[in-house]
């Protein structure tokens, strides 16, 4: 645990009250800078920028491309708040960026993905707007599945947690349960998922129950409005050497943190979906898109899962 931070809401000056904010691991720069370019000439948006490191990752001549996009950049560094650099290397740093942005309203986004809208639109939401925290669903690709080998399996002790597939591991679905309760003090809130409703009953699903929810490639929240769920946030991801045995990385403590919070979340009806990459991009990509729609039309594409 990072000792050093005595509050995950920082107390720096608000430098504008909206923003956009990113992290970009080197291996991402050539989507980061296809992605800014964009969102800077051809989409036109207005807002600042910060770009999170942990530690030193970017280069000289790396910094040097992203300045020339624009003049809206606002480097920010984890350091800056601890030495424990190591803690927040991963997925964890986006909550620790929501956490201690200078914005007041943070549209957090990840650096392999492209816009294809103004992102500061997403602002004008009128459902953003109202509850303050905008989430995007993840694919329905991933489900808990269990056949009649796997539920033998388990009833002759011959899986254990986190052993082979874990999608058919039920002794790992069990742990993953408990979890979530024990995260919710075993009281289901009145917002909870209907999609997780299986979390709350005792017997084997029969049917494929849908193993993920929301992604957190584009979060939009107002931090003076939600401040309990960026704390619950941030405890989850200061934890993720145990949070992430029971979750795929950040995605998921996204909303369940506005649940453990008690405060309200939008997320968007439509799930993310995918589609072909086009290879004369000149980011380049052999993998299948990740596509989120918003207002009707195509908002964001990341390049893609193994």
């Amino acid at each position: 645990m990072d000792q050093q931070i005595s509050s995950p809401i920082s107390s720096t000056a608000v430098a504008a009250e909206r923003g956009l904010v990113v992290s970009i691991p080197p291996r991402y720069l050539p989507f980061a800078l296809f992605n800014l370019k964009k969102i800077y000439g051809e989409l036109g948006c207005q807002l600042p920028i910060e770009i999170w490191e942990v530690g030193n990752e970017l280069n000289a001549d790396a910094k040097k491309q992203l300045n020339a996009i624009t003049d809206k950049i606002i480097w920010r560094n984890v350091a800056e708040f601890t030495q424990d650099l190591k803690h927040w290397q991963g997925f964890q740093v986006k909550a620790f960026i929501v956490a201690h942005s200078a914005f007041n309203e943070v549209l957090l986004f990840d650096a392999d993905g492209i816009f294809h809208q103004n992102p500061e639109n997403l602002f004008s939401d009128p459902e953003y707007q109202k509850t303050g925290y905008y989430l995007f669903r993840d694919l329905k690709r991933w489900v808990f599945e269990f056949n009649w080998w796997d539920r033998l399996m388990y009833k002759l002790n011959l899986r254990q947690p986190f052993k082979g597939n874990k999608f058919r591991n039920y002794a790992f679905f069990l742990e993953r349960q408990a979890w979530l309760r024990r995260c919710l003090n075993n009281i289901k809130p009145s917002n909870f998922p209907i999609e997780w409703d299986y979390i709350w009953q005792d017997e084997m699903p029969k049917e494929p129950v849908i193993e993920t929810y929301v992604d957190s490639g584009i979060v939009a929240i107002n931090r003076s409005k939600r401040p309990e769920t960026i704390k619950k946030l941030f405890e989850l991801n200061n934890n993720h050497p145990v949070t992430y045995k029971y979750v795929w990385g950040d995605k998921e403590t996204f909303w369940i943190s506005a649940l453990m919070a008690g405060e309200p979340l939008t997320v968007n009806p439509k799930w993310a979906y995918e589609k072909d990459a086009e290879q004369n991009q000149a980011w380049k990509s052999k993998q299948n898109l990740i596509c989120q729609d918003w207002n009707g039309q195509l908002f964001f594409t990341q390049k893609g899962v193994v």
